[in-house]
Parts: structure tokens; sequence; C-alpha cells
């Protein structure tokens, strides 16, 4: 868990946040997914006819290629949802500090993830979110990211889920850095419009 500081908390007490537990895990989970991508042989091209040397070596490449790809997949996905638990926590405590629970839960809750860092800066302090920035940019992928994990949809009709398409392309790893770094660039943000709060996300 993580925890305020007494003397940068203005009114002397701490407060025990979950956004930190979930980074935490982001991070544990994306240095995993790394460690299995570089046990992944190298790719070998498709040629010859079945039972060739050649059809032979790459069936043994797929073979022990298979399970660590896997891995990556199901690390970098857990990085994915965590970094998002993360981030949407954060912004869920600041808003309810910052605005008051009536508010946050009658204006701020059911927001998506991207509006509500869009909106409570600025409610709060005037800070505006630059949406040509880096953080807007790595927050919306972010979020689409764990959209595709958590919602799947078929794909031009040929009933190829979105986890599976990504993971074929490698986007899920791609991904999972991304969020990682979403959690980093948001920081500075978090502290321009709420300096008392806890800002470590892990971070």
């Amino acid at each position: 868990m993580t925890y305020a500081s007494i003397k940068d908390e203005p009114r002397h007490y701490i407060r025990v946040t979950p956004f930190g537990r979930f980074a935490e895990v982001a991070r544990a989970n994306l240095a995993m997914m790394e460690e299995f991508e570089m046990k992944i042989p190298p790719e070998v091209p498709f040629s010859g006819e079945d039972g060739s040397p050649e059809w032979e070596a790459w069936m043994l490449r797929q073979h022990d290629a298979s399970p660590l790809e896997e891995k990556v997949a199901q690390h970098g996905a857990i990085t994915i949802v965590c970094a998002c638990a993360a981030a949407e926590f954060y912004i869920n405590d600041a808003a309810a500090r910052l605005l008051g629970d009536t508010y946050f839960e009658n204006h701020v809750d059911r927001l998506e993830l991207l509006s509500k860092w869009v909106l409570v800066p600025r409610l709060a302090t005037g800070h505006q979110l630059d949406r040509g920035g880096q953080a807007y940019e790595r927050l919306k992928a972010l979020a689409g990211a764990r959209n595709d994990l958590m919602h799947p949809k078929s794909r031009d009709g040929s009933g190829e889920g979105v986890i599976t398409a990504m993971s074929k392309k490698n986007r899920i790893a791609e991904s999972a850095r991304q969020a990682v770094e979403a959690l980093d660039l948001l920081r500075p943000e978090a502290k321009a419009f709420d300096p008392h709060g806890v800002h470590d996300f892990n971070l």
C-alpha cells in the first residue's frame, strides 16, 4: 500500500491508497513479460513442403515459442488491466477529496477514465491536461487496450477475437509497455492539480 506523508498532508493524517498496489503489480508483470520475451526463439521462415527439414525447423520453433508467447500475452494483459486500475483509482480518489464525495458520486463516478482525467483537474484547480500531449495520448491508448481485453469483439465478421488478434501481432506487449509509460507521464499531471495527494501509483 501507499501512505501519504504526514508533513505533506495538510490535515495531518495518513491515508492508505489502493492505486500504488495496482501499479506495483503492473510493473512486476511488465518485468516478467519482458523476461519471457527474451526467451522466445527467433522467427524461422515458413518454407518447404510438409516433412522437409525447413518445415520441421519451423514446427520446432513454433513448439518452443508458443508457450512463451502465451506467457508474454498473459503478463502483458495483467500489466494493462492493473495500470488502468491504478490510474482510475487515483483519479477517483482525487475527485472525491478535491470535489467532495457527493459531487464525485453524482457527476464523475460514471464517466470514462479519459474524461475523468480531463474534467477533475480542471474543476479542482483549473489545470488542463494537454490533449495533444504524451500523457493524454498514452492514457487514451491505455483505456483502449484495457477495453479491448475486457470487452473483446469480433473483427470484420471473421469471429476472431480482439485478444487473439492482438496476441498474434504482439500488440499486447507493446500496449503493456505503453501502459506503464502512461503512469509515469501522469505523475507530473497529478502533482500539478493535487499537490497534497499521494502520487506514487508505485510511482
